[in-house]
């Protein structure tokens, strides 16, 4: 019996520093499967990767950043057949790129009659809607705070005076442009009423 369990103990030993049990455990180096695919965790344990080919160039790859990597919680999935490559990488800011190029807005939003979208890439979009409160058939000049402030004033803005109570559109114009500000006159025949409208773009 003694020698039995001796036998045992052997087996399991060897087992365990072999192959993962099915209810959890640690494996060190590289678990390679018969199809090609490959996980491996870095030397340092900033990164893991899993691999879909037998090397980086013939198959699509995930890494995955952790603490110790100077890109730390960051994701990389790379597509490649050889000759084409692509990569979509995620960030912990919430900027998401595909090949170098935003693919999704980082923060958006709305202020009483005004929206606002800003891009991973810096870019941003925002407008809305100018309602004076008061003066009738006349040129009604409306200041806006921005939602959100430009970087410079190198941004292009667009206004347009509409009508709801006359058909057609009126004529407005920019009067005021900051980082920060802009001042839209419009005229307008029936004031609380009638708007103006406005777009704004750039970084």
């Amino acid at each position: 019996m003694a020698t039995v369990s001796s036998v045992i103990s052997s087996i399991k030993s060897f087992l365990s520093s072999k192959y993962l049990s099915l209810i959890g455990g640690t494996l060190t180096g590289t678990l390679t499967f018969t199809v090609p695919m490959v996980i491996k965790q870095s030397s340092s344990d900033s990164y893991t990767t899993i691999r879909g080919g037998t090397t980086n160039e013939d198959g699509a790859r995930i890494v995955l950043c952790g603490k110790g990597d100077s890109e730390y919680g960051l994701f990389r999935i790379y597509t490649s057949d050889g000759t084409k490559h692509c990569a979509l990488v995620g960030k912990p800011d919430g900027a998401l790129t595909w090949s170098g190029k935003s693919v999704v807005c980082v923060e958006s939003g709305t202020s009483g009659n005004f929206w606002y979208r800003k891009y991973a890439d810096g870019w941003i979009e925002q407008g809305g809607l100018l309602i004076p409160s008061s003066g009738d058939n006349n040129y009604l000049e409306v200041i806006v705070t921005l939602p959100i402030a430009f970087s410079n004033t190198n941004y292009t803005v667009v206004s347009t005076g509409t009508y709801t109570t006359h058909l057609g559109s009126s004529d407005a114009v920019v009067t005021k442009k900051t980082t920060t500000q802009v001042g839209i006159k419009a005229h307008i025949y029936k004031a609380g009423v009638e708007y103006a409208t406005f777009y704004c773009c750039g970084r």
